[in-house]
């Protein structure tokens, strides 16, 4: 009965179709005479399989020359909550060319209009009314047993009588002639039991939904589809599939009896999958019909419909794809199966926590336990599969997707973000995520060119890989050959990543005489690449270095994005800056941490910028945050720089408004103080020792004594790899004119104060005398970073006087602005030339391939030894000057610079190799000894003139003498660690570790030592043989009863004052050393917490709100 008081229809629901009236079918052409009838229970198909790859273009067995058969078609549409949608749909189904036999429409207790509109088009006696908990499954049996047994009239027609089931959803509306369309792909395909339409979009009719669709192995929704994929035929043609959306679909009636329909368990989602692979597994085959198509809404996957059934539709549809995989998997391989979807789970569950869509996440670790804690839901459904299957589990693996189209799609995503194209977008495999795009989509590109081409022909990409060739050719002596990259400032990488971590852990560095200076972060920067190839950071050290140039560039192009219209003019900007005279010379010199500063530098600035307009959240300042972090650890000068910006920001904008601005306050300030929490203890040396500011991590060495301001104004900062100082006077020029321009002065006046910075910081360097923390020597540091970022605000601002100036030009009368614009113009253009042709002669001047050992063989061998000697390594670098270097195991490696212990450590040493050079023959060697130095080696290529001073030393011996290395050996006792009784000492070994660990991270110390000992009739000492700190702690092990009793650290007088040194009982036979890691363990835990707020803070969050087109004013037209 209709219910005469209902609302009236709302037609404006229809605008999207030709025809929007309500028409109700002719009951005529479903009520077979009484007098003529026979009752068929449905045709047996044949059982023939032509698996076909999944979306192959070839269709299978088409053929126009069968015999058409005859059709009896019932239509069963459920709806619930969808009086929206349903008009379109009852509209677009009375309008089939050919129409259906029988309609039955089931409602599931809509609290809306739906039902009446089904009575009004319908009738009353075809629409039924379920519980509203019923499932979609469940809802078509009950119309299905409404419409009772199929009475078909009789008929003089021939050919065979096959009866279908059509399934429709209250949201999908199918085209005209989509019933006509599947079932003459029935008739042309025979063996075919279930077929589907091609599904577009609703309100955009050319959006490619899906064409079939298949599953991943994680469960996931797999169309093949690229991302608002518009139809324009790439996809037709008839073709088998795993499954086909139960949305349109058509099924065998004799089947779908056979199949017992839709799994119970399967209420809403899901349910067409496991129905489609169970028919798959009973011999049948599924096919896609992409000349039928059908537009579908999708209200219940995206959340458009309230259903006690899924009210959270994420966890529902997760939820039954476990079910069907589990289901669906071999006795054998469930267990696999299972492990996989739980891991799968489980990181998808910490994708979304991350991106801060705490429900998503939740309904993961739900949407598993549910499945683990229901084992008789999953017994139920893999019984109802075994009831129906005929064929194994393998019979589908053609239809399932392979890895390789996922990789695919997943790189050319990341290679779109990489390249800045504006066509690239994020690829999906679901056909959920969908929706309406704007009139510009009319004319995008949808050309299938080759991912090679279309990766080749991007700007971006010919200028990276232009520098790289160029990077390669100056540098070219230098990818060959055995060793380590080394030389200038760079000192040998250890080539495991875990040598980094542990050098990065360690509380306690075996560099010179031992030092608890925190190691630097930049270590942990290189390990984190590290992980990129398979841990080898000699091998991460060596890219970056040689290829630095070719990174910087791309840095420079990518962030400029938004920023400079013109193509042009950001590729000049581009290789404008990687082949700065600071970038150049920091390769050449091996200068690490300008390379690295040189490469995040452009994307700090991106970032400091954006976080500076009124839009900015904490999000940004926490990516800033990191970026400022990774930025300072290479070169601490940045965080002064950072610092002076945020400052005059804040004042600024306080002085304009002091409540407003607050906002912006805290954001300054997460992003300015997280770098220092997060780089403590390493960055608290700021505080203590300003210099370390101003001199980077060990970049002060071969800098240029005698560079003037002039040099520096030239953007020149001395040492190595330099190229004429004229050469970047264009690029001066060229940014200083571009300050006349007047329509960009907001921009132009962030790169002067970028520029004024960088200037005054470069100037200051080349005017102050510094000491480095662990030197005696003052000395001038090397502007490079600074330098770097004069240049930098050079290159923004003559790209923004550049950029647009042609057409600002263009329709202006002649005057002398227009040949001087020409005239900088080359200049500009040639100097980036010009600079490369330079510098290609002295790319590899100090930089070289050599072993990372610096001493001979042997001597290696004995450094990692049980009692692990020193070598001193002396360097004659003119009259009366002698260098040296107390080396620890075979050679210095990376970070050893930035390590070294305070510099009035060095002072004894100082007196002691002073001694030994003038041949005065004190004591010099018995303090020596007491170092642990057992040899003394005169380096290859220096002086001559100390080798007759070090023979007649008493108590040297040479050992040898080999191509200008010599090499004397100290007598007597020389070890690390002694034990002093009455005077004497006695060699003990030190753990240490292994010998790869020792000679790449030092001596270990947990435990430093670990030895057994004679008991004595006096008391005697302990000497550590480590620079005296609080931290070391010593016991004595009674060997009785395990009971360890504290040793009293003690002070030597004499040669040994500098040691660690311990009161050792006289009965005390057994002996144990350490290194507290308490507090170094405390600040990797809190730099792990801070690292985990900042990233956390920096993630996108989710979007899970969708604009929804059926709502009024929603912001998408009206018409289609």
């Amino acid at each position: 009965e209709v219910d005469e008081t209902a609302a009236p229809v709302d037609l404006n629901a229809l605008t999207i179709f030709d025809e929007f009236e309500v028409i109700g079918l002719n009951e005529s052409e479903d009520v077979a005479s009484a007098d003529s009838v026979e009752t068929v229970s449905g045709a047996a198909a044949t059982e023939d399989q032509a698996w076909s790859e999944w979306f192959s273009d070839d269709q299978a067995g088409n053929s126009s020359n069968l015999p058409r058969r005859r059709h009896h078609v019932t239509t069963v549409l459920v709806s619930h909550e969808g009086a929206t949608w349903l008009p379109a749909v009852l509209t677009t189904l009375s309008n089939q060319t050919r129409h259906a036999d029988a309609v039955v429409g089931v409602d599931t207790g809509s609290g809306d209009d739906s039902p009446n509109l089904l009575r009004r088009s319908l009738g009353s006696d075809r629409v039924i009314v379920v519980d509203r908990e019923a499932g979609f499954g469940s809802a078509v049996q009950s119309g299905l047993a409404h419409v009772g047994d199929i009475q078909v009239a009789a008929s003089s027609e021939q050919g065979e009588l096959v009866t279908w089931v059509w399934l429709l959803h209250d949201d999908s509306a199918p085209n005209a002639s989509c019933l006509e369309a599947l079932l003459s792909a029935a008739d042309d395909q025979p063996s075919v039991a279930i077929l589907g339409p091609k599904i577009l979009g609703w309100h955009d009719q050319r959006l490619l939904l899906e064409a079939g669709f298949s599953v991943t192995g994680a469960g996931r929704r797999f169309t093949g589809l690229e991302r608002r994929e518009h139809d324009q035929g790439q996809h037709d043609g008839d073709r088998d599939v795993l499954a086909v959306s139960s949305a349109g679909m058509l099924i065998r009636r004799d089947l779908w009896d056979r199949m017992n329909g839709f799994d119970p368990q399967l209420p809403l989602f899901r349910d067409d999958l496991d129905l489609c692979w169970r028919a798959h597994r009973a011999g049948e085959r599924v096919v896609v019909a992409t000349n039928a198509v059908l537009h579908h809404r999708e209200a219940s996957a995206h959340a458009r419909r309230v259903t006690d059934l899924a009210p959270h539709p994420h966890r529902a549809d997760r939820e039954a794809a476990v079910h069907v995989l589990l289901a669906q998997s071999s006795l054998i391989a469930s267990p696999f199966i299972a492990i996989r979807l739980l891991l799968g789970s489980a990181l998808r569950a910490l994708m979304f926590l991350l991106g801060k869509d705490f429900n998503a996440s939740g309904d993961e670790v739900k949407a598993v336990l549910s499945v683990a804690l229901h084992p008789k839901r999953l017994a139920e459904s893999r019984h109802r599969i075994h009831q129906t299957s005929t064929e194994p589990v393998s019979v589908v693996n053609s239809l399932r997707p392979r890895l390789a189209w996922q990789l695919r799609q997943t790189f050319e995503a990341l290679i779109g973000i990489a390249s800045t194209s504006e066509s690239a977008a994020t690829l999906s495999v679901s056909a959920g995520e969908t929706g309406p795009t704007d009139g510009e989509s009319d004319y995008l590109d949808v050309s299938s060119s080759g991912l090679l081409k279309r990766i080749l022909w991007r700007p971006s990409v010919i200028m990276v890989l232009s520098l790289m060739v160029f990077a390669i050719i100056a540098t070219h002596a230098l990818w060959w050959g055995d060793g380590v990259l080394q030389g200038g400032v760079l000192l040998p990488t250890p080539d495991g990543a875990t040598d980094l971590w542990d050098m990065y852990t360690q509380g306690w560095h075996d560099v010179g005489p031992g030092s608890s200076t925190p190691a630097p972060p930049y270590l942990l920067t290189l390990f984190a690449a590290s992980a990129a190839f398979l841990g080898k950071s000699a091998l991460v050290v060596q890219i970056v270095m040689l290829l630095g140039l070719a990174f910087a560039g791309w840095a420079a192009y990518f962030t400029l994005r938004g920023v400079i219209v013109s193509k042009p003019v950001r590729v000049w900007a581009a290789v404008m800056y990687a082949v700065l005279p600071s970038v150049t010379g920091a390769m050449t010199a091996g200068r690490l941490g300008t390379v690295i500063a040189a490469i995040a530098f452009p994307f700090a600035v991106r970032s400091c910028v954006r976080l500076a307009t009124s839009t900015a959240s904490v999000r940004r300042a926490a990516g800033t945050a990191l970026l400022l972090s990774i930025l300072i650890a290479a070169i601490p000068l940045f965080w002064l720089i950072a610092l002076i910006f945020a400052l005059a920001l804040g004042i600024t904008s306080w002085r304009r408004d002091a409540q407003g601005s607050k906002r912006l306050l805290k954001r300054l300030a997460i992003a300015i103080i997280g770098p220092v929490i997060l780089l403590a203890p390493w960055s608290l040396q700021w505080f203590v020792q300003p210099v370390r500011c101003l001199i980077g991590s060990a970049e002060h060495n071969l800098s240029d004594p005698d560079l003037s301001p002039i040099s520096v104004f030239l953007v020149h900062p001395g040492g190595p790899g330099m190229t004429p100082v004229w050469i970047t006077a264009g690029l001066v020029v060229a940014g200083l004119l571009a300050l006349l321009r007047r329509d960009r002065s907001m921009q132009l006046a962030l790169a002067v104060g970028l520029s004024i910075v960088g200037l005054m910081f470069a100037i200051l360097q080349t005017i102050v005398m510094v000491t480095p923390p662990g030197a005696t020597d003052a000395i001038r540091p090397w502007p490079g970073p600074a330098t770097l970022v004069w240049g930098a605000g050079l290159i923004l601002a003559a790209a923004l006087g550049a950029d647009g100036l042609r057409q600002t030009m263009g329709g202006a009368s002649f005057s002398l602005e227009q040949p001087l614009a020409v005239v900088v113009t080359v200049i500009a253009v040639l100097t980036p030339l010009g600079s490369a042709v330079l510098w290609l002669p002295t790319a590899a001047d100090e930089l070289q391939k050599a072993p990372a050992s610096a001493v001979p063989a042997f001597v290696a061998a004995d450094s990692v030894g049980p009692q692990a000697p020193r070598t001193l390594m002396l360097r004659q670098a003119g009259a009366g000057q002698v260098l040296y270097t107390l080396l620890n195991g075979p050679g210095a490696v990376l970070g050893d610079a930035d390590m070294a212990p305070p510099g009035d450590v060095w002072l004894p040493l100082d007196a002691d190799v002073a001694a030994l050079a003038s041949g005065r023959g004190g004591s010099e060697i018995a303090h020596l000894s007491g170092y642990g130095v057992r040899y003394i080696s005169l380096v290859r290529g220096t002086s001559t003139d100390l080798i007759p001073i070090l023979d007649g030393e008493p108590g040297l011996r040479r050992l040898s003498s080999e191509a200008g290395e010599v090499l004397w050996g100290i007598d007597g006792v020389t070890s690390r660690a002694r034990l002093i009784t009455d005077g004497v000492a006695t060699e003990l070994d030190v753990v240490g570790g292994t010998p790869e660990f020792m000679a790449a991270v030092g001596v270990g110390t947990t435990p430093y030592l670990d030895q057994k000992i004679a008991a004595a009739t006096t008391e005697r000492q302990l000497v550590v043989g480590e620079l005296a700190n609080s931290k070391w702690n010593a016991v004595a092990i009674d060997q009785a009863t395990g009971e360890e009793t504290s040793l009293e650290p003690v002070t030597r007088q004499g040669a040994l004052n500098w040691s660690q040194a311990f009161v050792v009982p006289k009965d005390a036979v057994h002996v144990r050393v350490t290194f507290s890691q308490t507090m170094r363990s405390l600040w990797m835990w809190l730099q792990l917490i801070v690292f985990i707020v900042l990233v956390g803070l920096a993630l996108p969050a989710r979007r899970v709100d969708e604009i929804d087109p059926d709502v009024e004013g929603s912001g998408f037209p009206a018409e289609a």
